[in-house]
């Protein structure tokens, strides 16, 4: 009966994570492989994949010195330096605060699909949705989530049924000889894969099932939480790209040769799973501001609704634009804190050297996004 309940509790801590990690990112993903071509595209998946992997349980086993539940804040002030919290926080809100921009800027192409508006009328109704949640500050957010990730899995599974009776050509190669191409996936995949935000809730599930001696492995847990997505994500793309072998940077919108009744589930699917995480994402951002940097409660709220609209009324970038530079930048420097974190928390650890490796891979990212910038 124990190892029943564990097993329960590793799938129930997995699912957490995963959870957390699918959201809009994988609509990004078609249009990154559609350029790297497959071989390319397909490896960077498992290659940060296992990135991530290292990543949550370094994380991991930092907030296990802890007891109590507590943010990554509080971390980065007991492993970094006292003064790290408010520039730590403020970096944390910034990439969070880009995250609701690319769901806006998502939803109307979601939208259309299934009410015919488009545009900004459809982003105004997808914001003011979104934002009335984030005041109301639901206590049920578990339903929330899993009403998140059924839409994800949802869109998946109407993008798999038509790909499978499709026959387009899926390319192998790169679709031109350009270097840049190989930096390509990295925002947009940092983007896919991050799930930091689970890690704290998952110690919490691992720490009550200790407690009734119904323990399960958190490596195992991370491992799982990780890799179910990886294997949804790969489906995902190989099908859509069987649909069309060359999306735009909305890929939505290319979609427009499925049926009109999966069109409508898609974009009803879409559209739950981009609000759902819209205003949990939102509420995150607002509890942020008001805690780590000291907002009044006035401002932090004026701050969540406005800012991300902005950006969307400006057209300062589209969907994969905005995706890949949150990913490499902001989501980037969160990676390089966690390493030093864990660092700094295992100074004699045996791997500790081999982590510096990951420093590259967050500074290429940055490296890919300023010359991107300035190109």
């Amino acid at each position: 009966m124990r190892g029943r309940h564990s097993a329960k509790n590793l799938i129930f801590a997995s699912a957490l994570l995963a959870g957390t990690i699918m959201g809009a990112g994988v609509f990004s993903l078609p249009y990154v492989v559609s350029k790297t071509g497959v071989t390319l595209g397909f490896f960077s998946f498992f290659f940060f994949a296992i990135v991530y992997y290292c990543l949550h349980l370094m994380y991991a086993k930092t907030a296990l010195l802890h007891e109590g539940k507590h943010d990554f804040a509080y971390f980065a002030e007991r492993h970094l330096s006292p003064r790290s919290k408010i520039w730590v926080s403020a970096i944390i809100v910034g990439g969070m605060t880009l995250s609701l921009a690319v769901y806006l800027v998502l939803a109307p192409s979601f939208i259309h699909l299934f009410l015919g508006l488009d545009g900004l009328p459809a982003a105004l109704l997808f914001w003011g949705l979104g934002s009335l949640f984030i005041f109301v500050e639901l206590s049920m957010l578990g339903i929330a989530e899993m009403l998140g990730v059924a839409g994800i899995l949802g869109a998946v599974l109407v993008i798999l049924g038509a790909g499978s009776a499709a026959s387009g050509s899926i390319a192998l190669s790169p679709s031109s000889s350009d270097w840049m191409l190989f930096l390509l996936p990295f925002g947009p995949l940092l983007f896919s894969f991050s799930g930091r935000s689970a890690i704290v809730a998952m110690i919490e599930e691992h720490r009550l099932a200790s407690r009734k001696k119904e323990g399960f492995s958190m490596s195992r847990a991370i491992l799982f939480g990780t890799g179910a997505p990886l294997l949804v994500y790969l489906v995902f793309t190989f099908a859509f790209l069987r649909i069309n072998p060359a999306p735009s940077e909305n890929p939505i919108n290319d979609l427009a040769v499925l049926p009109s009744t999966l069109l409508v589930a898609l974009g009803i699917m879409g559209f739950l799973a981009l609000w759902t995480s819209y205003f949990m994402i939102g509420l995150n951002v607002k509890n942020l501001l008001e805690k780590d940097l000291k907002t009044p409660r006035v401002w932090s709220g004026l701050l969540v609704l406005l800012i991300p609209l902005l950006l969307v009324v400006s057209g300062i970038a589209t969907f994969i634009e905005l995706v890949a530079f949150t990913g490499s930048v902001f989501l980037a420097l969160e990676g390089i804190f966690i390493v030093r974190m864990w660092q700094n928390a295992f100074p004699s650890h045996p791997l500790r050297a081999s982590s510096f490796l990951l420093y590259l891979i967050f500074a290429a990212a940055l490296f890919y996004e300023a010359v991107y910038m300035i190109l």
